[in-house]
């Protein structure tokens, strides 16, 4: 689109000028910041490019404009995606009319330096975890963790929300009855599958029984591995990548049940 068609709908300021905002900003960071937040409609994609604009403007090296050699394309991990960050933990929107699902997706904290344990609830007799997971050893060289290594991005866990992602540690589990059982430590893919699948087992009409899985993200989302979407998932939740070491969380592997 031309910059002649531009509507001002975010209420950027007289002195805001979009040109080379449609033109040529916008091609260049689009895609980044659907990469980065996923699960944003496409209002709340151009927010944040209108965000990203403002903070275009008030850099020197910048300026006003964006030209097809504006050199603001460097400026995405140190200027342009930690304003995003900030929209995002404040929990502010750029348009009075956001549904209450893009409010919502707005007050999610995309920022895990307080590395702050998280958890859901999944059901083993209904439905796979829709990660799958692998033991890695800590830096101490003795202990170690479950942790994910790929998501299904029509799976649980993905429906779960964006806390979970390729990194994320599964630190512990308690089992839901009627009541919250104590909480058990997980080191390995191998005690996840066996507490998933004893709950599986203990499928009953009269007791329902769930999986709590704790979670804790310890470093920076890394997207351009986290969104791979499809290539390790068939369409019906099946795993088919190329991983033998861990655990696909419950799903299909290829034609055989895992």
């Amino acid at each position: 689109e031309k910059d002649n068609t531009w509507s001002n709908d975010f209420d950027l300021k007289s002195n805001v000028s979009p040109v080379g905002f449609m033109s040529n900003f916008c091609p260049k960071f689009f895609d980044k910041v659907k990469q980065e937040f996923s699960q944003d409609t496409g209002e709340e994609t151009l927010g944040k490019l209108c965000v990203m604009w403002k903070e275009h403007i008030k850099e020197r090296i910048f300026g006003l404009e964006c030209r097809n050699a504006c050199p603001c394309g460097d400026g995405w991990s140190k200027l342009f995606l930690p304003a995003c960050n900030r929209l995002v933990r404040k929990g502010t929107t750029v348009n009075s009319h956001n549904s209450t699902r893009q409010k919502r997706a707005l007050t999610t904290v995309d920022d895990v330096s307080e590395r702050e344990e998280f958890a859901f609830t999944f059901n083993p007799s209904r439905e796979s975890l829709g990660i799958y997971c692998v033991t890695r050893k800590s830096t101490d060289g003795i202990s170690s963790h479950c942790v994910i290594t790929s998501i299904d991005p029509r799976g649980a866990a993905r429906k779960k929300g964006s806390q979970i992602r390729i990194g994320t540690m599964i630190e512990s589990s308690s089992v839901a009855v009627v009541t919250l059982g104590q909480k058990s430590r997980i080191d390995s893919h191998i005690e996840l599958k066996g507490r998933y699948e004893a709950l599986k087992r203990k499928e009953s009409v009269k007791v329902k029984t769930r999986l709590k899985l704790y979670f804790r993200n310890t470093v920076t989302r890394h997207r351009s591995i986290d969104l791979i979407p499809g290539k390790e998932w068939t369409d019906t939740g099946a795993w088919v990548g190329n991983g033998k070491e861990g655990w696909a969380g419950g799903a299909m592997i290829a034609n055989m049940s895992n």
